[in-house]
């Protein structure tokens, strides 16, 4: 009785652990040890919160994820986390991180680009490709795997920003923010709702009544 009553082992979590602990970032607060390239990554207990439930719902088969938030909750460096994983255990996959506006894009890459740098041994493959392999449309990995940088725009002009280019796996990221609704539902339809590696996050913030609130009240 006492067996029957366990939970489960977590699958995902310990992978995830086992990156985490690789990751080093430059810290305002901290000095880097010698010989590290920044300092290793403490997750906040909103960090830790974020990160649990998507594992335990991939620990479930749960692909699909909508998260509402607040502000402040270091939430882009659990997705950068989430993006780093997924690509390096998928070899030969297409992924997309969709983000608002030019900026917050520069920012999701630069991050990343800093995070996987630090790594100082391989990680499933997840180094980037040299020579045209990193700008600021995509990152082309060793493995085959490829991260598109995608911007929604924030005004109502803009209803194509990928939805042919055959992605498994995508971060919508400040989904609230994204100016076109007819954009968000052309790229949802468009991605692959069967493949095995498949994975899809829709973030943000609540911003009142409009496309996020009937995405999180409709659970699509």
């Amino acid at each position: 009785m006492e067996e029957q009553m366990k939970k489960p082992a977590q699958k995902w979590r310990p992978i995830l652990d086992a990156l985490i602990d690789k990751i080093r970032i430059v810290s305002r607060e901290e000095t880097a040890a010698l010989g590290e390239e920044g300092t290793k990554l403490k997750l906040w207990t909103s960090q830790e919160s974020i990160l649990n439930e998507i594992c335990l719902g991939m620990d479930e088969g749960i692909r699909d994820f909508n998260i509402l938030k607040s502000r402040q909750l270091g939430s882009s460096t659990i997705f950068e986390i989430v993006i780093m994983l997924w690509l390096s255990l998928h070899p030969r996959i297409k992924g997309a991180l969709v983000v608002d506006q030019d900026k917050t894009r520069d920012k999701f890459r630069e991050e990343l680009r800093n995070m996987i740098l630090s790594i100082p041994a391989r990680f499933g493959g997840l180094k980037i490709v040299p020579k045209g392999g990193d700008n600021r449309f995509s990152m082309k990995f060793t493995n085959g795997s490829q991260l598109d940088f995608l911007v929604a725009g924030t005004g109502g002009s803009k209803v194509s920003w990928g939805e042919s280019s055959g992605y498994t796996f995508a971060i919508l990221t400040e989904i609230a923010s994204y100016g076109n609704e007819e954009g968000i539902f052309n790229f949802l339809e468009a991605l692959s709702d069967t493949h095995p590696d498949r994975l899809l996050i829709k973030e943000s913030t609540a911003k009142g009544h409009n496309h996020w609130r009937d995405i999180w009240e409709s659970g699509q």
